[in-house]
């Protein structure tokens, strides 16, 4: 058989039937990127949690869940790849590519990045990870490797003061502490440090904007809290 034409989509298909065209409401046209037919319709949703948000905000009422064929998750942490900042053999380090070789290369990821419309979230721990030069290749590009982020822990959640301190340790983002429940004394800066005493961590942190070395107890925190919008502080 022959065709005049042929066009693959990718992305969230819309099938609704009977009612008014989806293109006369309006939370749902701007997320129209393609009507296929009357009732059938591409949409341009960033992740399930999105398209199911504004399916509930156009009145459509309950949609359930997105429904998906099954599926293998498959990691890209190990695939067949080349190693743009590898050596080629018998060359030695001359073989390295340029620091403006190396950005420009990053900045293809982020631009592509940019371009797969995910959420904030996933679009931030990707992100991180072009920055920290984990991702060598856009296949690794994957909404669904990231884990969804503890941002503050509070009150008894020791663990949780404890990992959202690393993160930003990790990543070079600002930590908030907050102690007291009524007269509360807050503590906004960068972490240089932990250590563990006893049976508590003592974080040494850079305040701002006063750029003072304090120690700080996160056990005795009320409120440990990391300020994401601050990721963009690590190595460009």
């Amino acid at each position: 058989n022959s065709y005049d034409a042929a066009t693959l989509y990718r992305g969230y298909v819309l099938h609704m039937k009977g009612g008014k065209d989806a293109q006369e409401n309006p939370v749902l046209k701007k997320y129209i990127h393609a009507k296929l037919e009357d009732g059938v319709y591409i949409m341009n949703f960033s992740d399930d949690e999105k398209a199911l948000e504004v399916l509930a905000k156009s009145g459509l009422g309950n949609t359930g869940t997105v429904k998906a064929k099954k599926h293998e998750v498959v990691s890209a942490m190990f695939q067949n790849i080349k190693n743009p900042y590898k050596p080629q053999k018998g060359q030695g380090k001359k073989a390295m590519v340029s620091e403006q070789e190396g950005h420009d290369f990053c900045q293809s990821l982020k631009d592509e990045l940019q371009n797969l419309h995910f959420s904030t979230q996933q679009e931030e721990g990707l992100l991180s990870r072009i920055q920290r030069r984990t991702i060598l290749v856009p296949q690794q590009l994957q909404a669904n490797s990231v884990r969804q982020e503890i941002l503050e822990a509070t009150g008894m959640d020791y663990s949780g003061k404890i990992h959202v301190a690393e993160q930003a340790l990790s990543t070079g983002t600002l930590l908030e502490l907050v102690y007291g429940v009524k007269d509360k004394d807050t503590f906004l800066g960068t972490v240089t440090k932990m250590d563990k005493k006893e049976s508590d961590v003592i974080v040494t942190m850079i305040t701002e904007p006063e750029h003072k070395t304090v120690v700080m107890s996160l056990g005795q925190a009320s409120s440990v809290r990391r300020l994401r919008g601050a990721i963009f502080k690590e190595q460009s």
